[in-house]
């Protein structure tokens, strides 16, 4: 069973991204992706595109 991204972590990610100065020439994924290896123990397998 794949996971899902609640609207909070959504919000919480970006805010992560606003307060942090990550590289911002790498892909947006990337990015992301580090975040997420930073989070608190979280893993999320998939990534809803919000678009």
């Amino acid at each position: 069973m794949k996971s899902q991204l609640t609207y909070e972590d959504m919000k919480n990610i970006v805010g992560q991204i606003n307060q942090r100065n990550y590289d911002y020439d790498e892909p947006f994924l990337n990015v992301v992706d580090k975040i997420l290896d930073n989070s608190e123990g979280k893993h999320v397998q998939t990534l809803p595109l919000l678009l």
